[in-house]
């Protein structure tokens, strides 16, 4: 499983990150593959495939990460369920923890939860699934995976906050064994530039909608 480079300078490295790779903890898949020390600007999930920022220089490291925060991130998700198609963006603004949590209380406890908002239109959809693009507002942990479910439509694939039997039943049907999340676009300001960066659709994401 390979990282594709998607643009490279002195400063940092732009990467598409495939579904299933690791970029936490000390078994991080990520750094393997580099042969320079690298530190990661954002991070994805494991399961969450595309674009994440990584610097040489961890001196740049916090700075980028206040770019990154200053401007906008894009993912793409599909959701069980139908949404008619919308070109206005609505809210999903429900709060949440900022930690991992699981389907059964996906807001974490009381005391936990902060203000949260994920910005979200669909971009087309049948009787069972919707394609839905994403724009944080917030970033707490799991935010658009957690909103989904609070809405009543799950991204499917989710083995943490969906629902297991609804999975099962979409791998089979559809040969799709990945978490529906994709991080598509980021737009940032980097010494006065800017910066807008896309990476296409995962295919398997195209095909649910074909049969």
């Amino acid at each position: 499983m390979q990282t594709q480079i998607v643009f490279q300078c002195p400063d940092f490295t732009i990467i598409n990150k495939p579904s299933g790779l690791s970029c936490h903890n000390d078994d991080s898949s990520i750094e393997k593959e580099f042969s320079n020390k690298i530190h990661f600007v954002n991070r994805l999930d494991k399961e969450t495939s595309g674009l994440m920022v990584l610097t040489e220089k961890p001196e740049l490291q916090n700075e980028l990460n206040l770019a990154l925060k200053a401007g906008q991130k894009k993912y793409i998700c599909i959701l069980r369920g139908n949404l008619p198609p919308s070109t206005d963006w609505l809210s999903w603004n429900f709060p949440i923890s900022d930690k991992a949590e699981g389907r059964q209380n996906p807001q974490g406890d009381l005391v936990s939860q902060v203000p949260s908002e994920t910005l979200y239109r669909t971009l087309k959809s049948n009787s069972y699934f919707s394609l839905v693009e994403c724009l944080l507002k917030t970033g707490r942990q799991h935010q658009i995976r957690k909103h989904s479910l609070l809405f009543g439509k799950p991204i499917i694939g989710d083995t943490r906050y969906g629902n297991e039997k609804d999975n099962q039943r979409i791998a089979k049907m559809y040969q799709f064994q990945r978490l529906a999340l994709h991080s598509y676009q980021l737009d940032f300001v980097w010494k006065t530039k800017d910066y807008h960066f896309v990476c296409e659709i995962p295919e398997a994401f195209e095909y649910v909608f074909k049969h």
